[in-house]
């Protein structure tokens, strides 16, 4: 098993207890490589172990050696070395030795207690570096959200990363209340060592946070350039989506015009009633005006009536008088339209809502339907 504590906050006394509370529960310790502490299962043992930090004696002689020496003056003493960690600094400077034994009559290795005042130091500027880290990320996300919200949820293969990054940020955020807490009840070493490694969490949960965010919004950026682009003209402003929609332009032959396009889906889902909200344009600038095509539909679901009902009075769709002739070229009971460029049809269980800039009559039904889901009133 695996479990990251990081290094830097925590002294030799406190690091030494809770490896010793690990042995103690059947948890043997390994090695730690780069803040990431390996155990395995073992008999419960109460041995001692202990975390020593070793501080560069020698400028002039290699860690390498000096760690060699160090090793068999220990083994000497009566102490198994269990494991040498790596360089913690450029310099190589320090360096920590994880020893065990199983004599009581042996004094412990040397520990130099101004390293654990500089350890719990360090560990309450990492719990203000976390909570100022989550603050810029829900600043961030607050902007970005309130500069256009849909440019967030509208595109289905952002939104489970960044739901598991603010998700991390979350938990690294609980766990920042939790780490400060026991730091200021001084409890990181007591009551079972429940709060030992709050702190190391939170800030690993931060990163992962943090970076998490940050490579989806990269990726999405790379695998779409204009997602999210602004477009400006004559005071009217346009945002450039990528989302992958069911029923393009293409699939109804309407020619694709303009310099900029935009695909846009929207879905939700509840106990009652489910909708899809979707759009395809294409537009020469800002203003939506010149060579310029589209279509807009949506579609709404429900087992539920009354809720169908309601959809219908919202949207005003009994004012759009009754097109009985199209009934039979949408496979639909009721079909209401404005003649030129706006459908509504009921079907068992699903209303679609169709609207496009080029004439109805040159839009097949049979497309619309089958890529939508509703062939045959399904």
């Amino acid at each position: 098993m695996h479990r990251f504590i990081l290094l830097l906050n925590h002294d030799d006394i406190s690091l030494s207890a809770y490896l010793k509370h690990c042995l103690a529960n059947g948890e043997q310790f390994i090695k730690a490589s780069s803040n990431i502490f390996t155990f395995r299962k073992c008999t419960p043992s109460d041995e001692r172990i202990v975390a020593v930090t070793y501080i560069n004696k020698d400028p002039n002689l290699k860690m390498k050696f000096q760690m060699e020496d160090y090793s068999a003056l220990m083994k000497k003493r009566g102490w198994q070395v269990l494991y040498v960690g790596g360089p913690e600094n450029i310099f190589d400077s320090k360096r920590h030795v994880f020893l065990q034994t199983e004599m009581t009559d042996i004094p412990d290795p040397e520990i130099d207690p101004e390293l654990g005042v500089k350890a719990r130091k360090r560990e309450k500027r990492s719990l203000i570096r976390c909570l100022t880290m989550l603050l810029l990320l829900v600043g961030f996300t607050i902007f970005f959200l309130g500069h256009d919200p849909d440019i967030f949820l509208s595109s289905n293969h952002i939104f489970f990363p960044c739901t598991v990054a603010a998700v991390m940020g979350i938990t690294s955020l609980v766990f920042c209340v939790m780490g400060g807490l026991a730091i200021l009840r001084k409890a990181q070493c007591s009551d079972g060592f429940k709060h030992f490694l709050c702190v190391d969490k939170a800030v690993l949960f931060c990163m992962l946070s943090v970076f998490g965010l940050v490579a989806a919004l990269a990726l999405d950026l790379i695998r779409y350039p204009d997602k999210g682009r602004i477009i400006v003209s004559d005071e009217q402003r346009i945002t450039i989506y990528h989302d992958d929609v069911p029923l393009k332009m293409e699939d109804l032959s309407i020619p694709v015009e303009g310099a900029y396009r935009s695909s846009r889906l929207t879905e939700r889902n509840g106990l009652l009633m489910s909708g899809l909200y979707a759009s395809d344009q294409s537009f020469s600038d800002g203003a939506g005006t010149g060579n310029s095509s589209m279509i807009f539909y949506s579609v709404f679901r429900s087992d539920w009536e009354t809720g169908l009902k309601w959809v219908l009075e919202q949207k005003g769709i009994n004012r759009f008088p009754l097109a009985e002739e199209l009934n039979d070229d949408w496979h639909s009971d009721e079909v209401r339209t404005d003649g030129h460029h706006i459908l509504f049809a009921r079907y068992p269980g699903a209303i679609l809502m169709f609207s496009t800039s080029t004439e109805l009559a040159d839009v097949d039904p049979d497309i619309v339907l089958d890529k939508l889901h509703l062939k045959n009133g399904s």
